[in-house]
C-alpha cells in the first residue's frame, strides 16, 4: 500500500485550480492599475494564529536503547495525538533516523529541521551544513531553522544568514506567572519588549511553554499545566500571535520527590490542553520552517495591488522590501493574500483560477478567497496572472476537518481527499503503546486496511490536503 512521495511542503490545494507564476508577453495589452482590496493574511491561509508543538529528535520504535521502557512509544503516540487533536507538530534533528521519520514526514502532520549538538561538539559550519544536507534528503526541502543543543546559543552570531530562525532552550512557566513571547510581526502577538527589529532575536527565541518541565521540573498538576498552556494558546489567538509549546517527546526524568516522571502519559494532557485553546478557531497548519518563512516573507511586502489589460486579463503584483540580513532566496512558503467574494463579483466573476506548476491554489470560506502564492524574494518584485472563472463551487472550502466514517469492517470514507495511517494498539495495554503499522501517501477519499490481527484495536488518522486531520477507531 505505500506508495512514498518525497514532502515538498504545501501540496496542491485544489486539482481544479492551479498556479502559475507568468511573465508578461510585450505583445499582449498594458496593465493598468483597478481599485481593488488585496490583503495580505498575518498567518497561513488567513488563520487567527499559528499553533505548532516542537519537540528534539525523532526516535522510531526499534531504537535500540529505548527497547526496556515507554519510550519506544513516543514518536508513535505524539503522531497519534497530532492526528487525534489536529496540532501541527516539528521535530528538530540532526539524522535521518531511518525509513520511519522520512515516512512520519511524507504523512504531512510534522515538519524538521537541525538539531544542531551543542551538548557535544564546538559549533562549525561544515557540521551545521551536513546536517541540512541530511535532514533536507527527507524532508524535501532545505530547512531553513534550528534548535540549540543544550540551550547553548553562543555561536548565534556565527550562523550564516541562510538561518532563519532557532528555538533556544528557555520558556515561560507559570510558577513564574511569566507571559510567552508570541510576536509574529506588526500588530501580531506579544513582544513582551523584545526587539524583533534585531533579526537575531528571531534567531535565537524562547519557546511559548515547555509543559513537560511545569510538572517535573516545577512540580506542577497535569491539570495546572494544562490551564497554563490553554490560557496561552487563548492569549496567542485572541493576539493574533505565534505560539510554540516544546516537549522531547521521549522525556523520562526524575521529579524532585525521586519519581519517574514517563513522557508519554504527560503528553495526552498537553495535546488537550492545546486543542482546547484552540477551539473553534482557525490556527496555521504548518511547521516551525514554515512558520518562520511566512513571517520573514509577509514583512518583505512592501505593496500588492490588482491590475487589468484590455484584454480583461488579470495580475496580482508584489513589491517587496527587504531589510532583515538574511538570505531572501531561501523562503519557500507561500504567502496567503485575501480576495473578498464581494470584490471578485464586481470585478465579473465568480472565484480566482491560476493555472500553475507550484500546485498551490485557492480556497474559500463563506466570505472570502485565500490564495496562496510562492514567492521569489530574490527578486525586487512578482507579478502572477490570474482568472476569474464560474465554476466557484468547485473550490475546496478551507479549514475542514476531515469527517470520517467506517464502510464494512475495514474502510475508512473522508469528506476530503486525505493522506492515512493506521495506528494500533493491544487490547488492555496503556493507552500509549501505540505503534504504526500502514501509510498511504496518495491522497483518496475511500482507504482500506486488511492487516488486521487479533489482540489488537485499531485506530485510522486521515489528514488533508490543507493538513487538517482527523483520527477514527475502526
Amino acid at each position: 500500500m505505500k506508495n512514498k512521495l518525497k514532502f515538498h511542503g504545501i501540496k496542491c490545494l485544489s486539482g481544479i485550480l492551479l498556479l502559475l507564476l507568468l511573465i508578461s508577453c510585450k505583445s499582449e495589452p498594458e496593465f493598468s492599475l483597478i481599485d481593488v482590496k488585496v490583503t495580505v493574511a498575518s498567518h497561513y491561509q488567513g488563520a487567527e494564529a499559528t499553533i505548532i508543538q516542537l519537540t528534539d529528535h525523532y526516535f522510531p520504535r526499534r531504537y535500540s536503547n529505548f527497547q526496556k521502557d515507554s519510550r519506544k512509544d513516543a514518536a508513535a503516540f505524539a503522531e497519534f495525538l497530532a492526528f487525534k487533536h489536529n496540532i501541527p507538530l516539528h521535530v528538530f534533528e540532526e539524522t535521518d533516523k531511518w525509513d520511519e521519520f522520512e515516512d512520519f514526514l511524507n504523512t504531512g502532520r510534522g515538519g524538521a529541521s537541525v538539531y544542531y549538538p551543542s551538548c557535544f561538539k564546538d559549533y562549525s559550519l561544515a557540521e551545521l551544513n551536513s546536517i541540512i544536507s541530511e535532514i533536507e534528503n527527507v524532508y524535501g526541502r532545505r530547512p531553513t531553522t534550528l534548535s540549540y543543543g543544550c540551550g547553548k546559543t553562543e555561536y548565534t552570531d556565527s550562523l550564516p544568514n541562510y538561518i532563519l530562525g532557532g528555538r533556544n532552550s528557555s520558556a515561560p512557566f507559570s510558577k513564574f506567572n511569566q507571559v510567552a513571547n508570541t510576536w509574529y510581526g506588526q500588530n501580531c502577538g506579544n513582544d513582551l519588549e523584545v526587539d524583533f527589529s534585531k533579526t537575531k532575536n528571531l534567531i535565537n527565541r524562547p519557546a511559548g511553554g515547555r509543559f513537560y518541565s511545569e510538572i517535573q521540573r516545577y512540580g506542577a498538576s497535569y491539570e495546572e499545566a494544562s490551564l497554563y498552556v490553554i490560557d496561552q494558546v487563548t492569549e496567542s489567538i485572541n493576539t493574533s500571535g505565534f505560539y510554540t509549546n516544546f516537549m522531547h517527546w521521549h522525556d523520562y526524568y526524575t521529579n524532585k520527590e525521586g519519581d519517574t516522571i514517563e513522557g508519554v502519559k504527560v503528553m495526552p494532557y498537553l495535546f488537550q490542553a492545546l486543542e482546547k485553546g484552540i477551539g473553534d478557531n482557525h490556527t496555521a497548519k504548518i511547521d516551525y520552517n514554515e512558520a518562520i518563512e511566512y513571517l520573514y516573507a509577509k514583512e518583505a511586502i512592501d505593496s500588492v495591488y490588482l491590475s487589468k489589460n484590455a484584454e480583461s486579463k488579470f495580475k496580482i503584483n508584489l513589491i517587496f522590501k527587504k531589510t532583515r540580513p538574511i538570505d531572501y532566496s531561501v523562503i519557500k512558503t507561500p504567502i496567503t493574500l485575501i480576495f473578498s467574494k464581494k470584490s471578485i463579483q464586481e470585478l465579473g466573476g465568480k472565484a480566482i483560477s491560476f493555472e500553475s506548476d507550484y500546485g498551490l491554489g485557492v480556497v474559500k470560506d463563506s466570505s472570502n478567497f485565500y490564495v496562496n502564492i510562492p514567492l521569489d524574494l530574490s527578486k525586487e518584485s512578482n507579478s502572477v496572472r490570474i482568472d476569474l472563472i464560474d465554476f466557484e463551487e468547485n473550490i475546496e472550502v478551507s479549514f475542514q476537518k476531515p469527517n470520517l466514517k467506517r464502510k464494512g469492517n475495514n474502510t475508512i470514507i473522508s469528506t476530503t481527499a486525505s493522506k492515512f495511517v493506521v495506528f494500533r494498539r493491544k487490547k488492555e495495554a496503556p493507552e500509549y503503546e501505540i505503534e504504526i503499522v500502514d501509510r498511504e501517501f496518495n491522497y483518496s477519499k475511500e482507504f482500506q486496511f486488511k492487516g488486521f490481527e487479533e489482540g489488537y484495536d485499531y485506530f485510522c488518522g486521515a489528514i488533508n490536503k490543507q493538513r487538517e486531520s482527523s483520527l477514527i477507531a475502526f
